[in-house]
């Protein structure tokens, strides 16, 4: 389990998007996302993450950040 920050998308008043902090969270592991629509399936990736307070959701994988990734020194 691994230690991430999440995101949450606002909508400016100029109809552009930002990206705010949300809340610290407990990744777990991947998960897939079914929505079904006649004819078809559609899948998709999500994160299992639990937040402080022991609720877990399923979050879209652009909105988390790994907070236990360190940059590797370049020579």
């Amino acid at each position: 389990m691994r230690p991430v920050t999440v995101f949450k998308m606002l909508r400016q008043a100029d109809s552009s998007w930002k990206r705010e902090e949300d809340y610290k969270g407990i990744f777990h592991e991947w998960g897939l996302e079914l929505w079904e629509q006649e004819p078809a399936t559609v899948s998709y990736s999500v994160a299992i993450v639990e937040q402080m307070d022991g609720n877990v959701l399923l979050v879209a994988p652009h909105l988390i950040r790994f907070d236990d990734n360190e940059p590797e020194n370049e020579a």
